[in-house]
């Protein structure tokens, strides 16, 4: 991992005092300095950066699956409440 310390730099339209950059293997990120904050340029998970990219991929498809199972379950809640409230209909006559 290599750390390369720039000097202002503009962003986004605004100029910050100092910006890192850090490079690896998968990528690098940004960090930008404006006195008292700092703001990243992406998101970095911890400990994703020491992972191969195989057990990534199997990392990420294990998380889409567990997200698409939730969205499952939200909707299977949901269309038993629709059920609910449709089956519960009256008839009423209307005179012509």
């Amino acid at each position: 991992m290599e750390d390369t310390l720039l000097k202002k730099k503009c962003w986004n339209g605004k100029w910050y005092e100092r910006t890192f950059k850090y490079e690896s293997t998968n990528g690098f990120v940004e960090e930008f300095y404006d006195g008292e904050h700092c703001y990243m340029g992406s998101l970095n998970v911890p400990g994703t950066s020491l992972m191969g990219n195989t057990t990534l991929g199997i990392f990420y498809m294990i998380f889409l699956f567990w997200l698409f199972l939730g969205i499952s379950v939200i909707a299977d809640i949901f269309m038993e409440a629709i059920e609910v409230i449709t089956s519960t209909t009256k008839d009423v006559q209307v005179q012509d």
